[in-house]
């Protein structure tokens, strides 16, 4: 035991000593830590201060899931008293770890009243005696509480703190915590934090104002008082991704990286990762259209095909550069964010009148929020609206993420629509390049500009709204677009989401049925705009939004074992396909069930012209039962309560006249109301279905297999051949799920039928089934879902193969189709008003042709019995 630590007998030895001692405590002392507890006016000042700024509180989730032993580093942008009290405060009320320290930081207020004495005593003796100011990094200050596990904040950008760094070569804060690292068993975890003082977009070029009073990235201390005390609700605190210090430095230990070298990665990392946390939120940096304008016009690649065409047509270049000039002018959005707001205005009242609500896969978005930082967004939602194009904007902005770039048809480009629809971010195209290959060069190119600009890219693939219900087959020109301007270094990686939009009712489904019946489309104008203001007495039930994971084209091509710079267009083709079906699929598994789905699937299956509620009943809980058993979304409706969904779903479609409803019958329960389709209208009720009918087509198929094999005891391999048959007639109508054979959708449904009492295993032999009595009645429900396909094809073979009319082209044939249809339905050759549908008739068409040239005229009338057969086993016995 040394002499300076005993304590002296002498009174004034001892009082000496002791305040000796308390000075030498004091020296490590500093005005970079806050106390744990402030005291109880100054916590409560500051609870009211920031009370009014917004956090996501599933971020915060992040911080509760690292280790338990993890040392918590938050880090700002810039040095910010202000931003650290604010993590002080909302940290410390949400139950995390404390942020009590600030490197290279000062908080002269909300310190006790002893410190500042403590303090002066100490620098004035430490200062006489040493000549300097105790440096808290040298005296093992940040390390001793660090290893405590007190969590603290570093600034990543400054000029003070760089050109200490840089000039005086003064301790840099992350080369001592890279160094502190390899010494201590506890992890660092470095947590982004962003304070957005707004979600608006910032612009290329700063404003007067924003020169007077600091950008919304960096705002100055009036407008940051403004905001706190005016407009608390527009400011956001979002956490980005953490990054573990042992896990950033172990990357590198095989490049024999110094500390100082991997300190100035893990800076440019974090400023990285803030840097695109905050551009996920408000987007990239926006400029004009006319800048947008210019960049791609002086192109030096477009300006090299501009002289080739102009040689090429002989037309002087400065008459190519016009139109050049006028293609950008049609294509190009105008994108603003006052339209946006004006958008979301109107949007929220349309919405709140039309719809009960909107169900939202708030983790799935969350998720594209996190890819969204990788890369450039390709959303690809389904089309059944022409809502869609509003209500993922509307999503994306009520969830703090900018609003995507949207392909839209030139068809909307009418006035005054179309200027308010490229205020919201969308781009027109024409319905086809043919024959237009400047128009096709210029479009390309505008593609391919706002990729480089970072802008997310909404369009639908199936090019059009589907009239049917169904998802349509893939159009691959857009896409085959984006794959081109990612080859030619647009960006670094693609994230394509395939998005489900998906409604109770459709608000067109009056409009589908006109055309689906062989009628034209009515052009979109401003006279239909205006009329449709009578959509807005009458209510459509829930809209549902789902998020499929995202895919990344890097990952792709690994795949197919392509580099970006090297794959050849043959090879786009095959990646665009494979794309375009993986998307389809995607989709469809993303789809939520809805009861409107299943009472129209219920109705249209059975053979009875009226029908009581408790058979219908029946009918659907048949239905509910098998998707319940695969494992498909259902609706929250359906979830809370199966049978008032169904009711409400069936109210709805008496009230738009679609079912009638035999009152007569009808006790308080319903048990025994009658009900009956109203013929003209069952083309609706097949749109509904068709919503739905992607879930039951392995059911279905299975089933035909089974009546088709006309005994009570198979094996599952008897089904096969057929399975696989009606899985390739029905190519055009419903895509076959990639990588899953015939055999094991077969086995997954057997299994779901075994479940619900339709089949029995055979007790002695292998793989052997029998069908029960009464799962042969439901095996008919499942097998109703193909009759109006079946229908409609036989009305197709029966033109084909009556050999009239052979040598004329597609479109005449479609039409003697039609009339052929409609004169088979009067004559009762069949049963279906629906199968008298010219998409169907079109895909049909499509198929039989193909089979035609590469199997002769024998095959369709093979194709032909084939379908009366499975027709004749569906119909009543």
């Amino acid at each position: 035991m040394t002499h300076d630590t005993i304590e002296p007998k002498n009174f004034f030895k001892r009082l000496i000593w002791k305040l000796s001692r308390r000075i030498e405590a004091s020296t490590d002392t500093y005005f970079c830590e806050l106390p744990g507890n402030l005291g109880w006016a100054s916590e409560k000042w500051l609870k009211f201060h920031y009370s009014g700024i917004k956090h996501d509180t599933e971020q915060f989730d992040t911080v509760r899931n690292l280790p338990e032993d993890a040392v918590i580093l938050y880090t700002h942008k810039y040095p910010s008293q202000f931003e650290f009290l604010l993590s002080y405060t909302r940290f410390k009320q949400e139950g995390l770890p404390l942020p009590t320290i600030g490197f290279d930081q000062r908080f002269y207020g909300y310190q006790p009243a002893l410190k500042y004495g403590r303090m002066l005593v100490s620098r004035i003796r430490y200062l006489l005696t040493r000549f300097s100011f105790p440096d808290p990094y040298r005296r093992g200050y940040f390390r001793d509480h660090l290893m405590q596990g007190n969590a603290g904040v570093i600034s990543l950008l400054g000029t003070d703190a760089f050109y200490q760094r840089f000039v005086k070569a003064q301790t840099d804060p992350l080369q001592y915590l890279v160094e502190l690292q390899e010494h201590m068993v506890r992890p660092i975890y470095f947590i982004p934090q962003v304070l957005l003082f707004s979600t608006d977009p910032v612009r290329a070029h700063m404003s007067f104002l924003e020169m007077i009073f600091g950008t919304k990235d960096k705002p100055g201390w009036f407008r940051r008082q403004y905001m706190l005390y005016n407009r608390p609700d527009k400011i956001m605190l979002e956490l980005g991704e953490p990054i573990s210090l042992p896990d950033f430095i172990l990357e590198r230990s095989d490049r024999g990286d110094t500390s100082a070298d991997i300190a100035r990665e893990l800076r440019h990392a974090l400023l990285r990762e803030t840097n695109l946390h905050r551009q996920s939120i408000t987007g990239p940096v926006l400029k004009s259209r006319q800048e947008i304008r210019e960049a791609i016009l002086t192109d030096d690649g477009l300006q090299a095909f501009l002289k080739d065409h102009a040689a090429e047509t002989g037309l002087p270049i400065h008459k190519v550069n016009k139109k050049a000039d006028s293609y950008v002018d049609e294509i190009a959005a105008n994108y603003s964010i006052k339209w946006i707001k004006a958008y979301d205005i109107v949007l929220s009242w349309i919405l709140k009148n039309l719809f009960e609500g909107m169900v939202i896969d708030t983790n799935g978005l969350a998720q594209l929020k996190r890819a969204s930082k990788q890369s450039p967004l390709i959303l690809i939602p389904c089309h059944k609206s022409h809502l869609d194009y509003l209500i993922l904007s509307y999503t994306f902005y009520h969830h703090q993420m900018p609003c995507p770039h949207i392909a839209a048809g030139k068809n909307l480009s009418f006035w005054p629509m179309g200027t308010i629809f490229r205020g919201g971010g969308a781009f027109f195209l024409r319905r086809t390049f043919k024959g237009k290959k400047l128009y096709a060069k210029i479009f390309s190119e505008y593609v391919k500009r706002i990729l480089i600009e970072g802008f997310n890219v909404e369009f639908f693939i199936e090019g059009g709204r589907s009239r049917t219900g169904k998802l349509l087959n893939p159009k691959l020109g857009l896409l085959s677009i984006l794959l081109q301007a990612y080859r030619e270094g647009a960006c670094t990686d693609l994230m394509f989401v395939p998005i489900f939009i998906g409604y109770d009712k459709v608000l067109e489904d009056g409009a589908y049925l006109h055309e689906i019946e062989g009628g034209k489309k009515r052009p979109e104008s401003m006279k239909q705009i205006i009329r449709a203001r009578k959509f807005l007495k009458k209510r459509y039930g829930k809209v549902y939004v789902n998020f499929s994971d995202p895919i990344s084209l890097n990952t792709v091509m690994r795949q197919f074992d392509m580099e970006r710079d090297t794959f050849t267009d043959d090879q786009l083709k095959s990646i665009a396909t494979t794309l375009g079906d993986r998307v389809i699929h995607a989709i469809n598994q993303s789809s939520v069930v809805t009861p409107h789905g299943i009472v129209s699937s219920a109705l249209l299956n059975t053979h009875r012209k009226r029908i009581t509620y408790k058979h219908l009943s029946f009918i659907m809980e048949t239905y509910l039962s098998y998707l319940t058993h695969q494992g498909h979304e259902l609706a929250e409706t359906l979830v809370l309560d199966s049978e008032a969904a169904l009711k409400q779903a069936i109210d709805t479609f008496i009230s738009s006249k679609v079912v009638e409803y035999d009152e007569k019958h009808a006790d308080q329960e319903m048990k025994n109301a009658l009900f009956r389709i109203n013929e003209p209208r069952r083309p609706n009720l097949e749109f509904y279905k068709n919503n739905t009918i992607i879930f039951f087509v392995p059911a279905a198929f299975t089933a035909v297999s089974i009546l088709g094999f006309d005994a009570f005891q198979f094996s599952s391999a008897d089904l096969h051949v057929t399975y696989a048959y009606l899985a390739d007639l029905f190519k055009k109508e419903f895509m076959n799920p990639p990588d899953v054979t015939p055999e094991i959708c077969i086995r997954k449904t057997i299994k779901a039928f075994i479940d619900d009492g339709i089949l029995v295993p055979h007790q002695s032999i292998p793989d052997t089934y029998n069908l029960t009595s009464n799962g042969y009645k439901k095996l008919r429900l499942f097998a109703g879902f193909l009759k109006t396909y079946f229908e409609s094809y036989k009305i197709v073979l029966t033109q084909l193969t009556s050999g009239k009319h052979r040598n004329e082209d597609a479109k005449e044939t479609l039409k003697r189709i039609q009339t052929l249809g409609n004169r088979m339905f009067r004559e009762e050759e069949i049963e279906r008003a629906e199968a008298l549908s010219k998409i169907n008739f079109k895909n049909a068409y499509a198929v039989f042709t193909d089979k035609r040239t590469t199997s002769g005229d024998a095959a369709l009338q093979a194709d032909l019995e084939q379908i009366d057969q499975f027709l004749n086993q569906l119909s009543v016995s």
